[in-house]
């Protein structure tokens, strides 16, 4: 346990240094820091790519499209049919002002 709590201390030394606590060899090298920035930046380009790669793949796939479609005629009918509404109404008060 006392490894463990030993790794804690370390790791949180790097997350957020406390200045009255001094770690022996907790300075990472420029070596490590570019490291560290290399790594981080393969991650990041992955995310980006493996994201990217799902959205043309999902537009791709005839299931996405047909709902794509769909909600678009669903669109325009709820747009249709909200200014039937409205015309309706108008109408109805035209009359019940008579």
């Amino acid at each position: 346990m006392s490894e463990v709590n030993c790794a804690m201390n370390y790791i949180g030394n790097f997350i957020a240094p406390d200045p009255n606590v001094v770690l022996p060899n907790a300075e990472l090298s420029k070596d490590d820091k570019l490291i560290i920035d290399s790594a981080v930046s393969t991650i990041e380009n992955w995310n980006t790519l493996c994201e990217h790669g799902v959205s043309i793949a999902l537009s791709n796939n005839q299931d996405i499209q047909y709902l794509t479609q769909a909600n678009n005629e669903f669109r325009q009918k709820t747009n249709s049919l909200r200014n039937m509404t409205g015309v309706l109404r108008t109408k109805l008060a035209r009359l019940s002002n008579l």
